[in-house]
C-alpha cells in the first residue's frame, strides 16, 4: 500500500495524471515536474538518516527555496562539507578508487526503502569534477517507479567546500501529498555559501574556452533580489570559498560576463520575471550588491 493506492502501479498512475493536471493548470513544464518528484524522493533517502554528511547545494537548492521563481536544473548537487568523516575521507589512491568510499555510502542511502513504490539505480561514475577543494564525481541516476523509468539524471557530489554556518534545512513540496507522503526535509549549504559559490563560479577564468555559466548570472539576482543574504556572513563565506580555494576573492568592479551570455541571460529572465531583464541590467545590479559588501582590502 502506498497511501490509499493497493499497489505501485497504481500509484504510478494516479501521480501520472496529478502531473499533468498541474502542468496543464499552472503552465510547468511536464519533464520539470516528473524530476523534482523524483529529486525528492532520492533527497528523502539521502537524508532519510538524521545526520548524513552531505549536503544539498545548487540549482535544486534554489528551486526549494523560491519554489517556481527558480530556473529549472537537470541535475542534483550534493556537497560534502570538510572536514570530511573519517569513513569518506579522499585516500591517497589515484581517482577514481579515492571517491569508491563516499560512492558506496550513497549507493547504500539511496536503496533505503521508503514504501512509495520508487527505486534508484546510481551508475558508477564516470566523470570526475574538479570544482570543489577536495574534487568529486558524477553519477548517472535512474529513478524508477513500479519497475519501470520514471526519470534520469546526473548526481553531482563535490568534497571538502568549508561549511560556513549552520546549514539551512529546506522542506519539498505537496506533489505527493495526495498519498500521503510528507514532504521531504533535506539539509542544504548556507544560503550565503551558496551566494559565495556562484560568485566563485562567475569569476572563474578558463584556460582553455570562454565561460559558459549564464546561470550563475541567474542565479546571483535570485539571490541577491530575495533578501535572505546578510553581508557579515556573506564576507565570511566568500574569505572561506575563496580561500579553500588559494584564491583571492575578486576586488572592484567584478568582470563582465561575456556577450554571447546576453540572448540566453533575457530567455531566463524573462521566464522568472527577473527585475534585471537584460545583460547589462544583470551585471550592474551584481556589482551593486558586491560594491555594498564593502569588502576589506
Amino acid at each position: 500500500m502506498i497511501g490509499t493506492y493497493s499497489s505501485p502501479q497504481a500509484f504510478r498512475r494516479a501521480l501520472e495524471d496529478r502531473l499533468k493536471s498541474t502542468s496543464l493548470r499552472d503552465g510547468t513544464d511536464l519533464t520539470r515536474l516528473r524530476r523534482r518528484v523524483a529529486f525528492e524522493r532520492l533527497l528523502a533517502r539521502l537524508f532519510a538518516h538524521p545526520e548524513p554528511p552531505w549536503l544539498l547545494k545548487g540549482g535544486f537548492a534554489l528551486e526549494l527555496r523560491f519554489a517556481c521563481s527558480a530556473r529549472s536544473t537537470v541535475d542534483l548537487d550534493l556537497s560534502v562539507p570538510a572536514p570530511l568523516p573519517l569513513q569518506l575521507a579522499a585516500t591517497t589512491e589515484p581517482s577514481p578508487q579515492r571517491l569508491v568510499p563516499l560512492f558506496d555510502s550513497l549507493q547504500r542511502a539511496a536503496g533505503v526503502d521508503l514504501q512509495d513504490g520508487f527505486s534508484f539505480l546510481l551508475h558508477q561514475p564516470t566523470r570526475e569534477l574538479m570544482g570543489a577543494p577536495g574534487g568529486g564525481f558524477r553519477s548517472s541516476v535512474v529513478a524508477r517507479l513500479a519497475g519501470r523509468t520514471f526519470a534520469e539524471f546526473h548526481l553531482d557530489v563535490g568534497l571538502g567546500d568549508a561549511l560556513v554556518g549552520q546549514p539551512d534545512l529546506l522542506e519539498g513540496g505537496q506533489l505527493l501529498a495526495f498519498a500521503g507522503l510528507s514532504p521531504v526535509r533535506v539539509a542544504a549549504v548556507p544560503v550565503a555559501q551558496q551566494f559565495a559559490e556562484k560568485i566563485h563560479a562567475y569569476t572563474r577564468q578558463w584556460a582553455d574556452r570562454e565561460n559558459t555559466r549564464v546561470k550563475d548570472l541567474v542565479d546571483l539576482v535570485l539571490l541577491i533580489q530575495s533578501g535572505l543574504l546578510q553581508s557579515e556572513q556573506v564576507i565570511r563565506a566568500l574569505q572561506v570559498t575563496f580561500s579553500s580555494r588559494g584564491q583571492p576573492i575578486p576586488q572592484s568592479p567584478l568582470p563582465r560576463p561575456p556577450l554571447a551570455w546576453a540572448a540566453p541571460y533575457a530567455a531566463l529572465a524573462a521566464e522568472l520575471d527577473l527585475p534585471t531583464r537584460t545583460l547589462d541590467q544583470a551585471y550592474l545590479y551584481l556589482v551593486a550588491y558586491w560594491t555594498q559588501l564593502r569588502l576589506p582590502a
